[in-house]
């Protein structure tokens, strides 16, 4: 009898995580159905968006990485030797929706925490370089700092 409170409260208290986003910046593996279900909107691949030209799209994504790496350096964050699989979620407008990130193993440690907050207050000054008509992402590792420029064709 005593177990029913105890489990209606415990339920009580996970019920406004409950159809939550995903917060700007997230680990990977944090909220799988979360994580799928922003897959599932943002399917179409940064390829795609960049007329199926793998060196646009390359271009596109360095642009990105070196946003990150100003962006850090204007904060004076340093991120060498940081290791991570990112995988970037962006609005048609360009504008980044979500970035989640999970740390290699071979990387420089950080905490978590610091990350998340570097990668969310990013997200929120990014600028877009480029739009689609829809939703895209696009996921890889990415090591700091970037020594590959963008294409400036």
């Amino acid at each position: 009898m005593k177990l029913i409170p105890l489990l209606s409260l415990c339920l009580l208290l996970q019920a406004p995580l409950w159809g939550q986003e995903l917060r700007k910046a997230f680990v990977l593996g944090a909220d799988e159905e979360a994580y799928e279900k922003l897959s599932r909107e943002h399917a179409r691949t940064l390829l795609a968006v960049s007329d199926n030209n793998p060196q646009k799209a390359l271009g596109n994504w360095l642009t990105t990485m070196r946003s990150i790496e100003k962006y850090a350096e204007s904060i004076d964050f340093d991120i060498k030797g940081l290791k991570v699989l990112l995988h970037v979620f962006w609005n048609a407008d360009g504008s980044i929706a979500h970035i989640g990130y999970f740390i290699l193993p071979d990387s420089r440690n950080y905490q978590q925490e610091n990350l998340s907050a570097l990668l969310a207050s990013f997200v929120r000054q990014y600028t877009p370089t480029f739009t689609s008509d829809r939703k895209f992402s696009h996921y890889t590792n990415v090591s700091f700092p970037t020594f590959v420029e963008p294409n400036k064709n």
